[in-house]
């Protein structure tokens, strides 16, 4: 039963318009635009590595929280708006599976675009193998559930895939270029960056370039990380009770 849901979801997500800009289109075009801007020579400014090796990981996170805050929502708050997951509950599917199908989903699209961004990367742009594969993986994967879980959890607050769409790219486009996705943060205002500090996804990208240039994990962005997930969490479950 569960394969065929995550079957199902998986069919439905890859036909979002969402899924195919914001998280596989936007990153790959945005990381060309940038590495054709940039030499490929290591840079002080982009934290002593050169831009392919600053980007990719950056990106990788940021096809990531497009599926957390855009997608994932998006999704849900329509299952919701159109009584889906009361239909599916009373069919004996808990919006729990659904919640599980989604990140089961998310996570392939997640390697499918992060493993084409380091073949064209690697090819184009002397990308560097990550100084720990695990690290990476492992990164990857807690980035993945944390935003995945806080997509949920936007989905059970807002009451429509309309609302949940505004808020989601606001959100997405207000992290993104300050927390890493633009110019690098230690070029930017210092106000910029202690914004940046105040969302998760700067603390993503902390997390999956320090575990590919060094092959260690970043410890704040462990931290805050894991607070984002327990906290959404406890709110996708207390909320979703009640649907």
């Amino acid at each position: 039963m569960f394969i065929q849901l995550a079957w199902t979801e998986a069919k439905l997500s890859l036909r979002e318009p969402t899924v195919a800009i914001f998280a596989l289109a936007f990153p790959l075009i945005l990381l060309y635009l940038l590495l054709n801007s940039f030499s490929t020579q290591p840079d002080p400014d982009f934290s002593g590595v050169n831009t392919a090796d600053y980007y990719v990981p950056a990106y990788i996170a940021g096809t990531i929280a497009a599926l957390g805050l855009i997608t994932i929502p998006v999704h849900l708050a329509a299952y919701r708006e159109r009584g889906v997951l009361k239909r599916l509950r009373a069919s004996g599917i808990s919006p729990g599976s659904v919640i599980v199908a989604q990140t089961f989903v998310s996570a392939f699209v997640v390697g499918a675009s992060g493993t084409v961004m380091m073949v064209l990367a690697r090819a184009s742009y002397e990308l560097s193998s990550p100084a720990s594969w695990s690290a990476v993986a492992g990164g990857t994967l807690l980035t993945t559930v944390t935003f995945c879980a806080l997509g949920v959890a936007l989905a059970s607050l807002l009451g429509s895939a309309r609302g949940a769409q505004a808020i989601g790219l606001l959100l997405f486009f207000g992290m993104f270029f300050i927390s890493g996705g633009g110019p690098p943060r230690e070029i930017l205002p210092e106000g910029a960056t202690l914004v940046a500090d105040a969302f998760p996804f700067a603390h993503a990208v902390d997390v999956l370039q320090q575990a590919w240039w060094t092959g260690g994990w970043d410890a704040t962005g462990l931290a805050v990380q894991t607070a984002v997930l327990l906290g959404s969490v406890w709110v996708a479950v207390r909320r979703l009770r009640y649907v």
